[in-house]
C-alpha cells in the first residue's frame, strides 16, 4: 500500500494523509501496534524508498519513518545498559531522516499555522529522543564523556527550540527531564558536567506555575520536578565536583548555590517565616555575586521571582488580578530585572516579562512606553 501512494499537492495531500494514518495504526502508537513491531523496521525502508523513489516531501513520514526505526531498536535491543553497534548505526540513520523532516517543515512560511507549530514540535521531540538514546549508546561503549555531553546539550537546545511555538508545551519539559536524569544515573556519582545538565532542567521547570500547564499533566509535572530536586539533593556533591562545575560553567555553579537555598522556598505557596528567612538568603546571594551573575538568564529569572514573592508576600502572578502598591524604587528594579530578562531570553517564553516590563513603565509614569 506504501509503495502505491502519491504526493496530489505539496499540501493537505488526501493520500498522504492516508498513508500515515496506516502507519500509525501499524506503529508503535496504534491500537493494536505492539502486535506489528518485528515490522518496524520493514515499515520504515519501505517509507523511505518511497519518499527516494517519488521525490515526496513529507516531513509527516519522515517522522514515520525515523520514529520506526528508533522504536525498532528499543525493542529488539532491550539492555538499556549495553552497547549495540547495530542499534547506534540504526539511530545514526534516524537522526539523518528527522534533520531532513525538521530542515523541509521550517522552510514552509507558516509561522502561525496551529499545525505547522505542532508539527514542529513533534519533530523537535523525536529528534531529541533520538540523541538522548545516541547519548546513552555512546556512554554504555565508554565513549568520550565530551562527545556524550555534545549529545544531550543538543537534544535539550533542540527541546528548547520547540518552545518558540508553544511556550506551555509539557510534552518537551517532560522529554528533558527524562533526558538528564537518564543521562545522571550512567555514573555513580555526579560529574560537573551532569549536574549542570540536571541544574539545565531545574531552571527551564522553575520558569512554569503549575496553573501555567494543562490540568492533565500537572501531577506529572510535580513529580518530574521533585524527583530533579531530589537528584541534586540525595546525591553528596563533592567539593571537587563543584570546583570543576566551577571551571565548566561559573554560572551553573552559583545556580547550584542557589537551588540549595531555594529548595526550601515554595515559590508558589504561602508566605511563611521560613519561606522569609530562605527568600532573604538567596537575594543576599545573588547581591553578593551580582557581576558573576549578571548575564544569566536562568538566576534572572529565579531573581526576579524571589524578589517579587519576598517583596509582595505571595507568588508572582498567581491567581486574580491584583493592585500591587509599592514606591518607585519597587518598580525600577522590576523594570531592571525584566528588561535583562527579555535581552538574554533563547525563546518566546517572554510573554510575562514583557507585561510586567509595561506594568512597571505604567506605574514609573512612562504611559506612552508603556
Amino acid at each position: 500500500v506504501i509503495s502505491c501512494i502519491e504526493q496530489k499537492s505539496l499540501y493537505k495531500s488526501n493520500e498522504i494523509n492516508f498513508c500515515s494514518d496506516i502507519v500509525k495504526a501499524f506503529g508503535p502508537n496504534g491500537q493494536n501496534g505492539k502486535e506489528y513491531q518485528e515490522f518496524y523496521f520493514d515499515i520504515s525502508r519501505a517509507i523511505g524508498s518511497l519518499l527516494t523513489l517519488k521525490k515526496i516531501d513529507s516531513p509527516r513520514l519522515m517522522l514515520h519513518q525515523a520514529n520506526l526505526l528508533r522504536e525498532y531498536g528499543r525493542r529488539k535491543y532491550t539492555d538499556a545498559s549495553v552497547y549495540y553497534p547495530e542499534y547506534y548505526e540504526i539511530l545514526q540513520e534516524a537522526l539523518t531522516v528527522i534533520e531532513k523532516a525538521i530542515t523541509s517543515e521550517e522552510k514552509k512560511e507558516l509561522p502561525s499555522n496551529r499545525q505547522f507549530s505542532y508539527t514542529l514540535i513533534t519533530l523537535y521531540g523525536e529528534k531529541a529522543s533520538i540523541l538522548g538514546t545516541l547519548a546513552n549508546q555512546l556512554s554504555n561503549a565508554n565513549e568520550d564523556e565530551s562527545i556524550v555531553s555534545n549529545y544531550i546539550t543538543e537534544a535539550i537546545n533542540t527541546l528548547k527550540e520547540s518552545f518558540k511555538y508553544n511556550i506551555t508545551n509539557y510534552i518537551s519539559l517532560d522529554s528533558i527531564a527524562w533526558i538528564v536524569m537518564n543521562h545522571s544515573k550512567s555514573s555513580v556519582h555526579l560529574e560537573a558536567d551532569k549536574l549542570k545538565f540536571l541544574l539545565d532542567a531545574i531552571s527551564i521547570f522553575n520558569e512554569y506555575n503549575i496553573e501555567d500547564l494543562e490540568e492533565r499533566y500537572r501531577v506529572d509535572f510535580l513529580n518530574r520536578k521533585t524527583a530533579l530536586y531530589e537528584k541534586i539533593g540525595n546525591d553528596v556533591i563533592s567539593q571537587q565536583t563543584l570546583e570543576q562545575l566551577k571551571t565548566v560553567s561559573l554560572e551553573d555553579y552559583h545556580y547550584y548555590m542557589l537551588t540549595k537555598i531555594t529548595s526550601k522556598i515554595n515559590l508558589t505557596g504561602e508566605y511563611d517565616d521560613e519561606n522569609s528567612q530562605n527568600l532573604a538568603k538567596a537575594l543576599e546571594y545573588i547581591n553578593m555575586y551580582k557581576d558573576e551573575c549578571a548575564t544569566s538568564y536562568k538566576i534572572s529569572v529565579l531573581h526576579l521571582r524571589l524578589f517579587w514573592f519576598y517583596e509582595n508576600k505571595s507568588p508572582m502572578l498567581k491567581g486574580e488580578r491584583v493592585v500591587i502598591k509599592k514606591d518607585d524604587s519597587f518598580w525600577e528594579d522590576v523594570l531592571s530585572l525584566s528588561q535583562k530578562i527579555l535581552s538574554l531570553a533563547y525563546n518566546n517564553n517572554v510573554i510575562i516579562y514583557t507585561f510586567l516590563k509595561a506594568v512597571a513603565l505604567f506605574h514609573l509614569g512612562l504611559y506612552k512606553d508603556s
